[in-house]
């Protein structure tokens, strides 16, 4: 049986770096620029998909490798809005 992909995740700016949990960064400005940024370790597995979701801004560019990426957007103008950013990873 394969084991599911491993992920480690974080903003690099203004939020620690964190391991397949859920964190709170706290909050942004309208506007800042975020970035993220991304390893995955399909272990046992053979690389399948990754993606970087905002649900704020919606989904991000694909990124263009499996095992380290980034991305970069825009803080929505929706104050008082709380956003969740998913990185998500198959292997086959």
């Amino acid at each position: 049986m394969v084991q599911p992909p491993l992920i480690n995740a974080g903003f690099p700016i203004g939020c620690p770096p964190f391991s397949s949990s859920t964190v709170d960064c706290g909050q942004f400005p309208v506007g800042s620029l975020l970035m993220a940024a991304a390893r995955v370790d399909f272990l046992d597995g053979l690389p399948g998909a990754v993606s970087i979701m905002d649900d704020c801004a919606g989904p991000l560019p694909a990124p263009t490798s499996l095992t380290f990426f980034g991305a970069t957007w825009n803080v929505p103008n929706q104050p008082g809005r709380s956003c969740t950013t998913t990185v998500r990873a198959t292997s086959l």
